[in-house]
């Protein structure tokens, strides 16, 4: 591997503009892993072993590491290859250059056509994860980058996790949780289906549905489990639509989560323009597309 640029820092190490320049690496599990990336711009994670065990994130990094390995769609990070040495844990993955969704929602928020595009991107992530029994727990806009054409990647597989009905960890953002998660009622599919709808209302609106200036935590996590949230007169008849029925505070009747599953929100109204077939293909043009130079690295 060829480091070029530092692109990114966290608690526990760094993130790199790299290329290939070996076939091969040794994985964290100690085999031979052939690498398809060779001259590729590819991100290289590079994680510090005694800071996550003494954190006690070790384990939870392997764990994100074989659902990475698992995964291969256009609208997930895509988890190239992994190695280590005596001290520290690599990732490369897939160069995501266009940043975070967040970054480039104005204040005010999106056009809903622009909206629906980043929404059915993000859609197709989630069903692809759940088709594996695979639910994500921490969808948000955060954790979604827009890759070289300007489509949606939903990254960070740190809460991921197999489940082919339900578990009970506490985990998430408290401005995406879902109600069932705050009180302890075990998390499935529609966990990620209600925080897809926030991050929906997040990039319309510019504003998160359920909070309020000054509110705590706690008064927060009330209103959402009450499914209290504001409509307004900007939104389309066919988004407030979509907003009512996946804003819902019971899992079971929660569109997504009903006998046509991920179908149903697909062929919610909202949805009916937008031709799907070029979006999974990736040749319907993004709304924002990221200039080449934000990958073009001339240092050694």
């Amino acid at each position: 591997l060829k480091r070029h640029k530092l692109i990114g820092q966290g608690s526990f190490g760094q993130v790199w503009l790299a290329s290939i320049r070996k076939s091969t690496e040794t994985g964290i599990d100690g085999e031979d892993t052939t690498n398809r990336t060779k001259g590729r711009a590819v991100a290289l994670k590079v994680q510090a072993k005694y800071p996550l065990v003494q954190a006690g994130a070790a384990e939870r990094l392997v764990a994100e590491r074989n659902i990475m390995a698992s995964l291969n769609s256009p609208f997930i990070i895509r988890l190239f290859n992994s190695f280590q040495d005596d001290y520290r844990l690599y990732m490369v993955t897939s160069l995501l250059p266009g940043g975070e969704l967040e970054s480039i929602l104005p204040e005010r928020g999106l056009s809903e056509n622009s909206a629906k595009f980043y929404a059915a991107g993000i859609l197709e992530a989630i069903t692809y994860l759940h088709r594996k029994h695979i639910i994500h727990r921490d969808v948000k806009t955060d954790n979604v980058l827009l890759n070289d054409k300007g489509y949606p990647v939903l990254i960070d597989m740190g809460f991921a996790k197999y489940v082919p009905d339900k578990t009970y960890t506490f985990c998430g953002s408290p401005m995406f949780m879902a109600p069932e998660t705050i009180l302890h009622k075990g998390q499935s599919k529609g966990v990620d289906h209600w925080s897809f709808a926030v991050v929906c209302y997040k990039m319309i609106t510019g504003k998160y549905p359920f909070y309020r200036i000054g509110m705590d935590e706690l008064a927060l996590y009330k209103v959402i489990c009450k499914g209290i949230f504001e409509i307004t007169g900007s939104m389309s008849i066919e988004f407030r639509m979509l907003m009512i029925a996946m804003l819902y505070p019971d899992p079971s009747k929660r569109l997504g989560s009903r006998a046509n599953g991920w179908r149903d929100i697909f062929d919610a109204p909202w949805f009916i323009s937008l031709d799907l077939r070029k979006l999974r293909k990736q040749t319907m043009p993004a709304p924002w597309v990221p200039s080449s130079g934000d990958t073009d690295d001339s240092s050694d």
